[in-house]
């Protein structure tokens, strides 16, 4: 009977394609990928020709590549890399719910507790915004559109454009970045497709794989004082109007934790002196969702704790960091919160900045 030789399929599947694996080929990248293949393979990770072809599958090897899956696929692929060499109990693609036929991405069993991981990673934009270009920010939603979008036609008139007026040419015209508030809200609602509600001593968790540019955003829209979805400023309804439906608070009941990762940074720009394939390389926030059915009944959960235990994280400094600026910001009336995730990306992570 022919062994079954995972490294040699999936080289054989890359070669000569065009990939972003491929691409940085004369990297250390490209080593540490192989080598990576290399572990999961030793580890038993590719027990069959199925999990082979899911792996090409998922990270778009040998068939026709989209960049964004690929990025979905690494995420995925990291943990994987991670479970093994902790050595931990878990499987990839677990059906939860039979009725809706879904499955999260993974599985992990760990101290009596079973912990499902969903992975999400937004489409990147890949539209360059040119250098003359006055990039405007509003940071998260706290007043209904329309009067967003008055306010910033005053704002436009009486600041941006003298900006742009008084900048001697460096500035021509002015780009208002896209909010992903409603995308939270989107991957939120449909983990209750994905997660099971009640069962006993399991923890639902739903990671967001970002580039660091796009983090110190995605977590204003979590934690903003003004509309922040994990805060009590939160409505109880919210309308989406380019999806044009209500989001219900009880949409969001299932997910007990979002992570918000930069896992993808080192995929879009790989650094020699830095392997992108190792999870504990990359920024981890562990976000407890104060709406979830477990925080409400049971938020002393020992799954929570081990969860922390788990999985590499950068909780304990940041949120020690965040304490000290709070103050600060109390005692001088000086907003920094707006600058503070992407200043600590900046001194603890700046290959990935």
């Amino acid at each position: 009977m022919k062994t079954i030789q995972p490294s040699s399929i999936i080289f054989k599947n890359l070669r000569d394609k065009e990939h972003s694996i491929n691409n940085f080929c004369a990297y250390q990248y490209y080593n540490d990928f192989w080598n990576s293949v290399s572990f999961l393979e030793q580890s038993g990770f590719f027990h069959s020709k199925k999990i082979i072809n899911e792996f090409c599958n998922k990270l778009k090897i040998g068939v026709k590549y989209n960049h964004s899956q690929f990025l979905q696929g690494v995420s995925e692929m990291m943990f994987w890399i991670y479970c093994s060499k902790q050595k931990y109990d878990f499987n990839i693609d677990v059906q939860l719910n039979k009725i809706k036929n879904t499955d999260v991405d993974i599985q992990i069993k760990h101290k009596n507790y079973i912990f499902n991981l969903e992975i999400k990673c937004p489409t990147l934009d890949n539209n360059k915004i040119s250098n003359n270009t006055l990039k405007i920010n509003t940071g998260f939603r706290t007043i209904p559109k329309e009067i967003l979008q008055d306010q910033l036609t005053e704002i436009n008139e009486e600041v941006f454009q003298k900006i742009i007026h008084n900048s001697d040419g460096e500035y021509t015209n002015l780009q208002y970045q896209k909010l992903h508030d409603t995308k939270i809200l989107s991957y939120l609602s449909s983990c209750k497709d994905k997660f099971n509600l009640n069962e006993k001593n399991t923890i639902n968790v739903l990671l967001i794989a970002l580039p660091s540019n796009m983090l110190q955003s995605y977590w204003g829209y979590l934690y903003n004082p003004f509309s922040g979805i994990f805060t009590d400023k939160f409505p109880n309804t919210y309308y989406n109007q380019k999806e044009n439906r209500y989001y219900n608070i009880n949409d969001l009941e299932m997910t007990d934790v979002v992570i918000l990762s930069n896992l993808v940074s080192g995929h879009l720009k790989p650094n020699d002196i830095f392997n992108s394939w190792n999870l504990k390389n990359y920024f981890n926030l562990l976000c407890r969702n104060i709406h979830s059915h477990k925080f409400k009944t049971d938020r002393n959960n020992e799954g929570f704790k081990i969860l922390y235990e788990l999985l590499p994280n950068d909780n304990l400094g940041f949120e020690s960091q965040w304490e000290k600026l709070k103050l600060y910001q109390e005692q001088n009336n000086i907003p920094l919160d707006p600058i503070f995730l992407d200043t600590y990306l900046y001194n603890n992570y700046r290959f990935l900045c």
